[in-house]
C-alpha cells in the first residue's frame, strides 16, 4: 500500500503551505483526500526561542464530510510543535477519498516541517512535486428534442376565480389608507380553483399582510360570496373578520442545531431586520432564505429551518428561536449534460465550474444556468440523492424544445 502524503512547511516571517499527494492505494481505484480549507500551523514560543527546527508527522483520518476525525502523532518533534500541528489540521476541511466518486473514509500522513528563515529552493522543489489535479469528465449526451405533437387530451385548467371585493372588520388598529392597499393587492392576483380553495388562499394572504406590519398574533377568519359564475370562471366576494392584538417588535432571531455554521452572528446577519424594529414576516422570510442558500453551497441540499415565534406580552416582543436540521452534506458523484449537439455541449461544460467529487454547490449550479438557459419546464435540471452514500447525480437538460 503507497502512502498518501501531505506536507506543510511552516517559516517564522512567510508560513508555505504545499500539499502533495502519493499514489493512492496501490490497486485500487480511491482517490485521496485534497484540502480545501487549512490554515496553517503557528509556531510555539518555546520552539522559536531555541530556534528548534524539523518535521513532525501526524496519521490523518478523514471522514466521508470532510472533516478531520483523528489525528495521532506518528513521529513527534516536540518544543510544543506537535499540539501546534495538530491543533491546524484538526480544523482542516478536505474534499474526501473518492472511490469510483462515491466519497469514502481514508487515513492520509501529514508531515508539518518547521524551519526558521526562507528557502526558495526548496519551495520551488515543492512546487514542482506536485501531481496534476485528478478530475472526473462531465458526461454527455447528444439527444434531439422529442416530437411535440398533442398526444391525446390535455388536462382542462381549473376555473379562474377573481376577487371583485374585499372588506375587512374587526377593531383595527392598520390605517384605513394600508387596508385599501391590501385588499387592491389581493384583487389584482390571478386565482385557480373552486371559490372555496380560493377563499382560503386569500385569507392566508390577508393573515400574511397583517403579519408584515408587526401583528404576528392576528387571527383571520372568514367567508366568501359568488357573484356570478359559469363553466370557466366566476366572482366572488370575500369578507373577511380580523382579530389583530397588539403589534409586536422584534427581540431577538437565535439559531439551535446549526454545527456546520456556528457562527450565530454570521447567520443572524442574513436577516434584514434589527432588534427593536417592528417585526415583519416578509423580512423572517427572506433571511430564512439566505440561509438556505449559505447551507446549500456546502452540500447540505435537504437543510430544514423551523422558526418557532416566542412572545413577550408585557414588552410587546415576538423572538424567534430557529431550529436548523442540516441533514446530510452531499457531494457531486456524476453529472450528464444533454444538448442537441457536440458542439454545444463542449462550450457548455466549459463553463461548469462545479466538478465531481466537489460539494453540491447551488451558487455555482445558478452561475452556470444563467450562462445556459435550459428548457423552461421542470425537468431542465434533474437531481438525484443517494441519502445513504450522501451523494447526488446531477442531469442539465440544454436542449431549445417547445413544452410539451
Amino acid at each position: 500500500m503507497a502512502s498518501k502524503l501531505i506536507m506543510v512547511r511552516v517559516i517564522s516571517a512567510v508560513v508555505m503551505l504545499v500539499v502533495l499527494h502519493g499514489t493512492a492505494h496501490a490497486g485500487s481505484d480511491i482517490v485521496p483526500p485534497r484540502p480545501i480549507y487549512h490554515p496553517n500551523p503557528e509556531y510555539s514560543e518555546a520552539a522559536r526561542k531555541a530556534n528548534v527546527q524539523g518535521t513532525c508527522v501526524l496519521r490523518v483520518e478523514v471522514g466521508t464530510d470532510g472533516a478531520v476525525h483523528d489525528v495521532r502523532v506518528e513521529r513527534s518533534l516536540g518544543m510544543g510543535l506537535d499540539e501546534k500541528a495538530i491543533e491546524a489540521v484538526r480544523s482542516w476541511r478536505f474534499e474526501p477519498a473518492l472511490k469510483s466518486g462515491t466519497p469514502v473514509a481514508d487515513k492520509i500522513t501529514v508531515e508539518v516541517t518547521f524551519r526558521m528563515g526562507t528557502d526558495a529552493d526548496v519551495r520551488q522543489k515543492l512546487l514542482n512535486a506536485l501531481p496534476p489535479p485528478v478530475e472526473f469528465p462531465i458526461s454527455t449526451t447528444v439527444e434531439s428534442c422529442p416530437d411535440s405533437s398533442p398526444h391525446g387530451q390535455t388536462e382542462p385548467l381549473n376555473p379562474e376565480v377573481r376577487i371583485s371585493d374585499v372588506v375587512f372588520d374587526g377593531t383595527l388598529e392598520i390605517p384605513a389608507e394600508e387596508q385599501n392597499q391590501i385588499a387592491a393587492a389581493i384583487k389584482q392576483r390571478e386565482y385557480r380553483g373552486s371559490a372555496d380553495s380560493v377563499t382560503d388562499e386569500a385569507l392566508e394572504l390577508v393573515r400574511e399582510a397583517w403579519q408584515d406590519r408587526g401583528y404576528f398574533k392576528v387571527q383571520v377568519t372568514g367567508e366568501s360570496k359568488i357573484i356570478s359564475s359559469n363553466p370557466v370562471s366566476s366572482r366572488i366576494a370575500l369578507n373577511a373578520h380580523i382579530d389583530e392584538h397588539e403589534q409586536c417588535r422584534l427581540g431577538e432571531i437565535t439559531f439551535r442545531g446549526n454545527k456546520t455554521i456556528s457562527n450565530n452572528r454570521a447567520l443572524r446577519d442574513l436577516f434584514p431586520i434589527k432588534d427593536g424594529e417592528i417585526a415583519n414576516r416578509q423580512n423572517i422570510a427572506q433571511g430564512l432564505e439566505s440561509l438556505r442558500k449559505a447551507y446549500m453551497v456546502q452540500g447540505f441540499i435537504n437543510v430544514t429551518f423551523v422558526p418557532e415565534p416566542r412572545f413577550d406580552d408585557d414588552g410587546q416582543l415576538v423572538s424567534f428561536d430557529i431550529d436548523v436540521d442540516e441533514g446530510k452534506q452531499f457531494f457531486v458523484s456524476s453529472i450528464n449534460l444533454i444538448g442537441e449537439n457536440a458542439e454545444t455541449l463542449k462550450d457548455a461544460s466549459k463553463d461548469l465550474f462545479l466538478k465531481v467529487g466537489q460539494l453540491y454547490n447551488q451558487n455555482l449550479i445558478n452561475l452556470f444556468l444563467t450562462k445556459h438557459p435550459a428548457r423552461a419546464d421542470e425537468s431542465h435540471t434533474m437531481l438525484h440523492l443517494n441519502e445513504k452514500k450522501g451523494t447526488a447525480d446531477l442531469t442539465f437538460d440544454l436542449r431549445h424544445c417547445r413544452a410539451q
